[in-house]
């Protein structure tokens, strides 16, 4: 009897381990869910991917840019450059991308110039099939709503006629094998459009490259339609921009002025917590120089990781100008906030430094943290900059 409580029991414990050894395979599928789960997951950014991927680009770069030294390495027609040119089903279509999977693509921006630009078809091509998963004007498809609303699909900026636009697509769209991206048009007439009398195609296609055995669930039109619930609540996420606001979470603050050549510093004590907002505003004579010269320091741990004039780390240069994105906000009034996630197991030290001429005020600076669940994929964040002087 006793012997066979023990097979029972082993064959529990088994069968328990295949449930979870098919969880965790499973969890490592990459779908356009799980990219969409993750394109509002802050904490996403923290971590070293799993499965792990390489971003890689194609684009219209001129050609004969190849050499560094070269008198062509400074070319500069980066437009109508293509791999090669296929004839499809007796149409003439320009391969912008041709490459092997496991992958996805995570972003598509396009531009054009010219007469009737932009009205070519625009086709995306995966796992070897003939027939495009995507196919139609490339306004359309890329800003025009086609597949997606924005801010999935967009174009900047409101100021400028549509056509000459930026427009990206984020829409991401994973192949298990192959994916393979072209463009259709009578208005191309050479590499570059040195004419000046044809259509001008400017792109750029960011692609993610995962290992060769990672599962991928090839992207498909009829998805628009099954996961729209979750294409909707991304983008709803994406357009509000909040940062969720828990009971957990901790608020430290550090005000004072900063004389020139001296700092002010600051201590956050906490164990597995990680930045979840970083705010700042300064007062200054001359704010532009302040925005250069302020520079902010973050060690995690005692790791010093961040180190950057102010102004470039949140995104706005030496000048205040009004922005709110999913990282970073920028108020009229030089209040500047960021929501990269921070991680850090025991504590974190933030300190500005006046190197400018003239004294600066810090107006407030607000810290909030909050719990962090540490794993062997954590990373420290890292924020630096590099000085070229003329």
């Amino acid at each position: 009897m006793k012997k066979n409580i023990f097979k029972i029991k082993r064959a529990e414990v088994f069968f328990i381990f295949l449930i979870m050894s098919f969880n965790s395979l499973h969890s490592q599928v990459v779908s356009l869910e799980t990219l969409l789960r993750e394109m509002t997951d802050r904490e996403a950014m923290s971590e070293f991917p799993v499965p792990f991927y390489t971003c890689r680009q194609f684009s219209s770069y001129d050609r004969a840019s190849v050499i560094p030294g070269q008198k062509s390495w400074f070319a500069n027609w980066d437009r109508n450059m293509f791999i090669r040119e296929e004839i499809n089903r007796g149409r003439k279509e320009y391969v912008l991308m041709d490459t092997k999977g496991p992958g996805a693509i995570v972003r598509i921006w396009m531009t054009f110039a010219g007469k009737d630009a932009g009205r070519g078809i625009l086709r995306i091509y995966l796992d070897n099939y003939s027939t495009p998963v995507i196919e139609g004007d490339a306004l359309s498809i890329i800003s025009g709503g086609q597949l997606v609303e924005a801010p999935l699909s967009s174009s900047v900026s409101d100021l400028t006629v549509y056509g000459m636009r930026g427009h990206n697509l984020y829409l991401p769209i994973p192949y298990a094998g192959r994916c393979k991206i072209t463009y259709e048009s009578d208005n191309i007439k050479s590499m570059g459009a040195k004419s000046g009398e044809e259509e001008a195609i400017y792109y750029n296609v960011n692609y993610r490259t995962y290992k060769t055995k990672t599962q991928v669930k090839t992207f498909e039109a009829a998805q628009l339609l099954t996961a729209k619930k979750l294409i909707d609540t991304t983008q709803k996420k994406l357009r509000d921009k909040g940062v969720p606001i828990s009971q957990e979470m901790k608020k430290d603050t550090l005000k004072g002025l900063i004389p020139v050549g001296e700092n002010l510093n600051l201590t956050v004590q906490s164990n597995l917590s990680a930045i979840r907002k970083l705010t700042i505003k300064m007062n200054a004579e001359n704010y532009e120089q302040a925005l250069r010269s302020t520079i902010i320091h973050i060690s995690f741990d005692a790791h010093k990781t961040i180190s950057c004039p102010i102004g470039d780390f949140f995104g706005t240069g030496y000048k205040i100008r009004k922005n709110n994105s999913w990282y970073t906000r920028i108020e009229k009034d030089g209040t500047m906030s960021c929501y990269w996630v921070m991680p850090f197991k025991r504590k974190c030290d933030i300190l500005l430094e006046n190197r400018g001429y003239q004294d600066i005020e810090i107006d407030h600076a607000e810290i909030i943290t909050s719990p962090y669940k540490w794993t062997k994929n954590t990373m420290y964040f890292c924020s630096a900059w590099k000085q070229y002087s003329f």
